[in-house]
């Protein structure tokens, strides 16, 4: 029995040497270890100062370390996963990343990443604003309301005729006492841009125009074309028009009742119409609101042709005596800068109501004294000049024409043609 169990012991020792000697020469492999690939991501790239920014580790390869390097921000460098970062200080910068594991090590570096802003940066302001009526009677409000573009934080307000003339207001109220045309004047600040926006004549303050008549004759005192400046039209409640009368200066080729209104209909401050126009070929129209400024004064405005206009028109009462002594008689000579007539003078004599040529000069044409004479002088219509009728002789054949002589003080005047073309300029000569 003891030989058997000793057997067995030797058997039993004999295999557990084989097997300790076959796990020495086969032993376990160890895995692999994978490559690491660098990468991240940011949900914005654009900040302004004092913002703060994750980063998003979207590296490959399993990595075990991370360290990063971030150029402007706070902190500079990290060893985190995916950081907060905070840029405090205004520019452009880059962003570095090292990933590494037990067996690799990648970086990925990506310049001008991060784009900081000041806070203090703002984007420029625009003065505008609306109202809610641009024309009113004396002793009525307008409500001004600020529609500027860029976020401004002060309003400087000035309105010419209002009450009170300043405000500091965003939307302020106010008050009109005084007829007439005034202007509005609004400037705007954020603290680091300002813009003003001025608009001339905005607002349009009528008197009580009980007993107001259109009848009678108007003056274009101002207009936004120029042109038929000085025309005058006559109202007649008869026809319910008012035709052109008289057309001094206007560079076009209007006539006589080319121009008129029409359709007059009468509104709770003034009048609409529509003018009428004839350019030469056809008639046009543009409709129009007449407002009434006071009893002897018209503000219009409209569209025509797609181009908004405006004019001034006052009630024409003319003196009826005119000092023609003071502004025409006396010897006068042409300064006009290559004008054909340089140097000719002529000497107005209102005893015998001419203007007669003293002395050509060298014109270089074929005029010679008594060739360019003032036939006739008369006072022009609109109370600022006269009408002379001349008499032109060009070497062969004689012509007859009208011309008007425009007042501009004491010793000048233009001499201009029948479409308000300047021909010339004469200065008074002294005695």
């Amino acid at each position: 029995m003891k030989n058997v169990f000793g057997i067995l012991l030797v058997v039993f020792t004999i295999l557990l040497a084989s097997c300790s000697e076959e796990e020495e020469t086969n032993p376990t492999p160890e895995p692999e270890v994978e490559e690491v690939t660098a990468e991240f991501e940011v949900a914005s790239t654009d900040i302004q100062t004092g913002e703060s920014i994750t980063f998003t580790d979207k590296s490959s390869g399993q990595p075990t370390s991370w360290n990063w390097t971030f150029e402007g921000g706070e902190p500079v460098t990290s060893t985190k996963q995916n950081p907060v970062v905070v840029y405090n200080t205004p520019g452009v910068y880059d962003v570095k990343l090292v990933v590494s594991n037990d067996g690799s090590e990648h970086t990925q570096t990506k310049s001008e990443l991060i784009k900081v802003e000041s806070t203090t940066e703002t984007d420029a302001v625009e003065a505008t604003f609306i109202v809610n009526k641009d024309s009113v009677t004396v002793g009525d409000s307008v409500q001004f309301t600020d529609a500027s573009i860029g976020k401004p934080t002060t309003w400087n307000w000035t309105f010419e005729g209002g009450t009170p003339a300043n405000s500091t207001e965003q939307n302020p109220i106010i008050i009109y006492n005084s007829p007439g045309k005034y202007a509005v004047s609004l400037t705007v600040s954020n603290g680091d841009a300002e813009h003003t926006l001025s608009v001339d004549s905005m607002i349009v303050v009528v008197e009580d125009t009980g007993g107001f008549t259109l009848a009678g004759q108007w003056l274009l005192e101002d207009n936004s074309t120029g042109v038929l400046m000085g025309s005058i039209v006559e109202y007649s409640p008869e026809t319910n028009e008012a035709t052109l009368v008289h057309i001094e200066t206007n560079t076009h080729c209007f006539e006589l009742g080319d121009a008129s209104w029409i359709d007059i209909e009468a509104t709770e401050d003034g009048f609409t119409l529509k003018e009428m126009y004839r350019n030469c070929f056809t008639h046009l129209y543009a409709e129009s609101s007449i407002t009434i400024v006071n009893e002897n004064e018209l503000y219009m405005e409209g569209v025509f042709q797609g181009v908004p206009f405006n004019r001034t028109w006052i009630r024409y009462e003319c003196e009826e005596e005119y000092d023609l002594d003071t502004y025409l008689n006396g010897t006068w000579e042409e300064v006009t800068e290559d004008g054909a007539l340089t140097g000719v003078q002529i000497n107005a004599d209102l005893t015998t109501g001419k203007g007669v040529v003293i002395d050509d000069a060298d014109n270089g044409l074929c005029w010679e004294v008594d060739d360019l004479a003032w036939d006739e002088i008369q006072p022009a219509v609109t109370c600022s000049g006269y009408w002379v009728s001349g008499l032109v002789k060009d070497c062969v054949s004689e012509e007859r024409a009208v011309h008007y002589i425009r007042i501009f003080d004491e010793n000048t005047f233009y001499y201009e043609d029948e479409i308000g073309t300047i021909v010339s300029e004469f200065k008074r000569m002294e005695e």
